[in-house]
């Protein structure tokens, strides 16, 4: 459905999704991209139109972090760490 890379990482990352998983309802709306700290404050929020975009993390400390997807009514989590 989707894939995130590189990680770990250390300036960027970029979230890839599947464009034949997409409904053309979620390829309208966009998907939603949140990118949390482990306190669970935002740091990063994105929607996107397509099937890929990147997440600058150059102002963020190193620290592991939870990037959250949501696509339609579905949202899924993954563990990023930030070197």
């Amino acid at each position: 459905m989707y894939s995130v890379y590189p990680n770990p990482a250390t300036s960027q990352v970029t979230v890839r999704v599947n464009p034949a998983k997409l409904s053309g309802k979620d390829k309208q709306k966009g998907i939603d991209v949140q990118l949390y700290d482990k306190q669970m404050n935002l740091k990063e929020h994105k929607i996107f139109h397509g099937n890929k975009t990147t997440l600058n993390l150059t102002r963020l400390p190193s620290d592991v972090y939870i990037l959250h997807l949501v696509i339609g009514d579905s949202t899924y989590s993954k563990k990023i760490i930030k070197e």
